[in-house]
C-alpha cells in the first residue's frame, strides 16, 4: 500500500518520505519537516494514536495535517473518534478508500 500511495504522490511532483516504523518517524522529524504525514494505526511499538500525539509535541509539527490510512475497524468505533479529533487526524478506512482517493484528499488539504 505504501509503493502506491508513493507512486501517485510522486507522480503528481511530491517529495516523499517512508519509513518503517513509528519510531523511524519520530526520529526523522528532528531533521525533516514534512508537509502532511499518511499513517496506519498499527505500528509496531507505536499505535497510531501514540505516534500522532508524540509528533504534536514537537512545537512545529502542530499545523501538520495526519491521515490515518486503516484497515483496522477501531478507527471508526466513536471511541477512538474523540482521540482523531484531538489529534487533528482525517481518517480513511481501507476497505472503503482506494490509495487514489486518500492522495487526492491529501492533496486538496496542501
Amino acid at each position: 500500500m505504501a509503493e502506491s500511495i508513493t507512486q501517485l504522490l510522486k507522480a503528481r511532483g511530491c517529495e516523499v518520505k517512508v519509513v518503517s516504523s513509528a519510531q523511524k518517524g519520530l526520529d526523522q522529524l528532528d531533521y525533516f519537516a514534512p508537509d502532511a504525514v499518511i499513517l496506519d494505526t498499527q505500528l509496531g511499538q507505536h499505535n497510531g494514536v501514540e505516534f500522532v500525539y508524540e509528533m504534536r509535541s514537537h512545537a512545529d509539527m502542530d499545523a501538520v495535517p495526519v491521515y490515518i490510512y486503516s484497515t483496522n475497524r477501531n478507527i471508526l468505533d466513536a471511541r477512538f473518534q474523540s482521540s482523531w479529533k484531538l489529534a487533528k487526524a482525517d481518517v480513511f478506512y481501507k476497505p472503503t478508500t482506494t490509495p487514489k482517493q486518500l492522495v487526492m484528499h491529501v492533496l486538496r488539504g496542501r
